[in-house]
């Protein structure tokens, strides 16, 4: 019972996740590519 609400939760949520972290992953990107720059000058 409880593995398949999990399974109904993951199935709806895995996109709305996949985009969260997609963004996570940009945004730290983004700033890691701000610090290197601000090393490199």
């Amino acid at each position: 019972m409880v593995f398949v609400i999990f399974k109904l939760l993951l199935s709806q949520n895995i996109s709305k996740f996949l985009d969260v972290v997609n963004e996570s992953a940009s945004a730290f990107i983004i700033e890691s590519k701000k610090i290197l720059d601000i090393d490199a000058t």
